[in-house]
């Protein structure tokens, strides 16, 4: 793999990574002071799936596409390459307070399978996206699993739902999947 294809994965990942951030970005938004209350952490899993309608090696390039993703997430200011294996998400939006977070790729087998983690607040978290064949290779079954510490409490003290990283993936997911281009006949 050359150093521009290594580098766009990274970059595709650390948006994947990003998109679970933005879920704790906007529960510290909505109350700070919530967000920082009473409540232990307890780890958990969240899994999302959703077959995409295009060949596995479009698909693996479809999460390499850093534009695509940025624009799926929302809110991204800014991305960063600080090294061979990390790069720096900048978060915000109108008239709020940047969020900064570094991400590490730990995992790329080019159509296969892209893994990452960050050990930054406000989420820290590990993550793997995971390609296989669908339908006799013609479509692609995407599954992003995440590991995490979420406070419960915290979350519904600062008014976000259990399934809000769920969601946000799935988000994702689809908007991926509905801006897909069209592969050749």
């Amino acid at each position: 793999m050359n150093a521009v294809t290594r580098n766009a994965t990274r970059a595709a990942v650390a948006a994947l990574a990003a998109a679970v951030v933005v879920v704790a970005v906007r529960a510290a938004r909505r109350g700070t002071r919530e967000w920082r209350g009473e409540g232990r952490p307890e780890r958990r899993r969240t899994t999302a799936t959703l077959v995409f309608p295009r060949p596995r090696e479009e698909v693996y390039e479809l999460f390499r596409d850093l534009d695509r993703l940025a624009a799926a997430l929302g809110p991204t200011v800014s991305t960063e390459p600080l090294g061979d294996d990390s790069f720096l998400w900048v978060h915000g939006g109108e008239g709020r307070e940047p969020v900064a977070v570094v991400v590490r790729i730990t995992g790329d087998v080019p159509d296969v399978l892209i893994a990452w983690e960050t050990a930054d607040p406000p989420l820290p978290h590990e993550g793997t996206v995971r390609f296989a064949f669908a339908d006799k290779g013609t479509r692609t079954q995407v599954d992003v699993s995440l590991r995490y510490r979420w406070s419960t409490d915290r979350a519904r003290a600062a008014g976000i739902p259990d399934d809000a990283v769920q969601a946000l993936l799935y988000r994702l997911l689809t908007t991926l999947s509905e801006s897909a281009p069209l592969s050749a006949p």
